[in-house]
C-alpha cells in the first residue's frame, strides 16, 4: 500500500482543452503543449491556478477562464473521450497513435526524444508494420 498517494485529476485540464478547442481554435495548440510542458516540468495541472495561468499566456482571458473552471460544462465530453481511450485500450498519457498509407505505430507513454525520433524514422522507412512499442 503506498502511504500519503493523493490523486489528481487532469479532468479540468481536458475541460479547458475542449472549451479552447471550440472557442479560440486558434490557440488550441499552443494550450495544449503548454499544459504538456507544465506536466512534465513538474506544475500540477490540476490546479485550476495553474491552468488559468497557462491560458492567460496563450491569449485566454483569465476571468472568463476562471469562470469556466468552476463550472461543470465539458464535463460529459471528457468522460465520453475517457470511456472511449479505455475501449480502445489507452493506458498511458501520453499516447500516440500514428497512421501512415500501410503502417500503424502506437507508443503509450512518455519516449525519450531520441527513440520517438528512431521509431519514427523506422516507421517512414517502412521497418515497423503495425508494432506498439512498449
Amino acid at each position: 500500500m503506498i502511504d500519503n498517494f493523493e490523486f489528481k485529476s487532469s479532468r479540468n485540464a481536458h475541460r479547458l482543452i475542449k472549451f479552447t478547442e471550440d472557442n479560440c481554435p486558434e490557440i488550441l495548440l499552443n494550450l495544449i503543449f503548454k499544459i504538456y510542458e507544465a506536466n512534465f516540468t513538474g506544475n500540477d495541472i490540476s490546479n485550476d491556478e495553474v491552468l488559468i495561468d497557462i491560458s492567460k499566456k496563450c491569449g485566454l482571458d483569465d476571468k472568463t477562464v476562471r469562470e469556466f473552471l468552476s463550472g461543470k460544462t465539458y464535463g460529459v465530453e471528457v468522460e465520453v473521450d475517457t470511456e472511449e481511450a479505455v475501449f480502445n485500450g489507452i493506458t498511458a498519457v501520453p499516447h500516440y497513435i500514428i497512421h501512415t498509407a500501410n503502417h500503424q505505430l502506437i507508443i503509450p507513454g512518455a519516449f525519450e526524444k531520441k527513440d520517438f525520433k528512431t521509431a519514427l524514422i523506422d516507421l517512414t522507412n517502412g521497418e515497423i508494420t503495425n508494432k506498439t512499442c512498449i
